[in-house]
């Protein structure tokens, strides 16, 4: 609302103001506006690659800068020349000379004002500018799912339509703009469509090149459904996690797949200090082609590979779907595109430029998607539910204990941030090498946490990995310190998180990160807060282990452990805590 608001008003007071030059300027500031608008078209692909490549400039704004700079800088020098060359006037009847100005006037605010929308559009907003939005999901009981949203005077697909007509016109060359963009705003809005604001539309170009990361495997054409999963219901706080449903996807009367099998590595994807992950909407994939002599693009029907809870299955997608694919060797993911029968493939895109040509030799005759799991009934209700028996699998140790994940050496801990009393660790940080701080037989050495009292600890010991790909919802690698764990027992009482620790490897070697909390602890809020662990240390090597202890009341039995949406992983049998105090007494 606010974008058109701006652009309304800006188109209105361009209108009037240029309306008073009259015919014979409007003329001349026309001409000048349209060139700068074919420059900016035209020569913005060479700016932003000069700009990342050679002045190594963010790509996620480049765009927009050199786009918006060709044009200013074009429009301020073509009218400096025409006024100091063109001094004289031409005096035109009162109407002619008023309407004429007008239309005039009307067509150089629609192009300034498109152009300051599409590099608006550029920037990486997530998809949303001054409240505009490409597309808008509408209410759940509405027959249309999305709503397309257009600038009310449409400046942006008006200065788009315009370029395209001269570029494949007098201003045609081996190339058209059309035959690589056929839908140049739609582009430009889904492009930054992104997951978060942070997320990259275009790819960087620092550790490898981003713009030739996207390898393709294989293509095919297929007519036959994909037996794909589809979530009916979007996430909500109230249900955080909606179940999937089975369905074969087919392409509609008329239409086919066109499903291409892709590689990404690390240099188009977001790195940050939580790893390297592919973070995309579905609108950040195209396939561009050619259908009845016109050039056309298409975003994707089904994605395969890219939702881990599901186990990498085909799942059906909408634009505001996102996908978290962590970089281990590469991602690797089937892309189904619905086309028109007769729509020939040129090329495929992810994010911004990174193009690879469908090329015939790359055509597989049949469909030969790569082997994916096939869900036994009982497998797809775990995967429905991320339910105890996928949860159970990645636990490596659980149930009541006050033991510390190995023995410390105490002169070693001493130098560090805790506090302990005799052989119990009772708060603090730790972090080193685990041959640097696990004891080596030492006297006096620490072996247990300190246990408040009237409480027992329950420490649960999981593979993050798998934990990621299963239970994702529930233990949220992506960003630490956002989710609080609790255990919660069989009559739903919630018993909080007073410390955790993740046993990692680095370059060979064994590390342990640890922190315990003391009741009221100010900074400590039943988070993982890891200083030194990242998330690729955790998602990485299979060996990685997190540890979770838990303050339970005695006599309890845990039968889930849940975040504070209330999204978790059931345990059965359940873990009973025993009503005797702990060997040795709280301490």
């Amino acid at each position: 609302m606010v974008l058109n608001i701006i652009a309304l008003l800006l188109i209105l007071g361009i209108t009037f103001f240029q309306t008073t030059f009259g015919l014979f300027s409007g003329m001349i500031n026309v001409m000048c506006t349209i060139s700068a608008v074919c420059i900016a078209f035209g020569c913005f692909e060479p700016l932003n690659d000069l700009m990342v490549r050679s002045l190594g400039w963010h790509p996620s704004y480049t765009l927009s800068a050199s786009f918006v700079l060709l044009f200013v800088v074009s429009l301020i020098i073509l009218r400096t020349l025409a006024d100091n060359f063109i001094r004289g006037n031409v005096r035109f009847p009162q109407a002619v000379d008023f309407g004429g100005a007008a239309i005039c006037a009307f067509i150089n605010a629609q192009c300034c004002v498109g152009v300051m929308v599409l590099s608006l559009m550029m920037l990486p907003f997530g998809g949303r500018v001054f409240m505009f939005q490409r597309y808008e999901r509408l209410e759940e009981s509405s027959e249309e799912k999305f709503k397309r949203n257009s600038i009310w005077l449409k400046s942006d697909e008006f200065t788009v339509g315009l370029f395209k007509m001269l570029s494949s016109g007098s201003m045609s060359g081996s190339t058209t703009f059309a035959s690589i963009y056929p839908n140049f705003s739609e582009w430009v809005s889904l492009s930054a469509y992104t997951v978060q604001a942070e997320s990259l539309p275009a790819p960087l170009r620092d550790k490898g090149d981003g713009h030739k990361d996207l390898k393709v495997q294989k293509w095919w054409e297929q007519t036959a459904p994909v037996a794909a999963r589809f979530r009916e219901k979007t996430p909500t706080k109230m249900d955080p996690d909606p179940k999937y449903a089975s369905l074969n996807q087919a392409p509609a009367a008329g239409n086919k797949f066109i499903a291409v099998q892709v590689d990404l590595s690390s240099a188009s994807a977001d790195r940050d200090k939580s790893g390297v992950h592919h973070r995309f909407r579905p609108g950040q994939f195209r396939v561009v082609g050619d259908e009845s002599g016109k050039a056309t693009q298409y975003i994707p029907k089904v994605i395969s590979g890219a939702d881990r809870i599901i186990g990498g299955l085909p799942r059906v997608v909408e634009y505001d779907n996102n996908f978290t694919v962590p970089f281990e060797d590469t991602a690797k993911m089937d892309i189904y595109f619905e086309v028109p029968n007769d729509f020939q493939p040129r090329f495929v895109e992810y994010r911004r430029f990174a193009r690879t040509n469908l090329t015939p030799d790359a055509q597989s005759k049949e469909p030969e998607p790569r082997p994916l799991l096939i869900l036994t009934p009982a497998q797809e209700q775990i995967q429905q539910q991320v339910g105890q028996m996928g949860f159970i699998a990645m636990v490596t140790e659980a149930g009541e204990r006050g033991d510390t994940p190995f023995r410390l050496a105490s002169e070693v801990v001493r130098t560090q941030d805790v506090s302990i009393n005799g052989d119990q660790l009772v708060s603090g940080r730790l972090w080193g090498r685990r041959a640097d701080i696990e004891s080596k037989g030492s006297p006096t050495e620490i072996r247990r946490f300190k246990t408040p009292d009237g409480a027992r600890l329950l420490q649960v010991a999981f593979r993050p990995r798998s934990a990621e790909t299963l239970a994702g919802n529930v233990f949220n690698f992506v960003a630490f310190n956002i989710n609080q764990y609790y255990a919660v027992d069989t009559q739903g009482g919630r018993h909080p998180l007073i410390g955790y620790y993740a046993l990692i490897k680095r370059n060979g070697e064994d590390y342990v990160e640890l922190r315990m909390s003391n009741p009221g602890d100010a900074d400590f809020r039943q988070m993982l807060d890891f200083k030194n662990v990242t998330r690729n240390d955790l998602t990485g090597p299979d060996e990685a282990i997190v540890g979770l202890i838990f303050q339970v009341a005695p006599g309890k039995q845990i039968n889930k452990i849940s975040n504070q949406t209330g999204a978790g992983v059931e345990v059965n049998p359940p873990w009973s805590i025993s009503a005797a105090a702990p060997p040795g007494g709280g301490g």
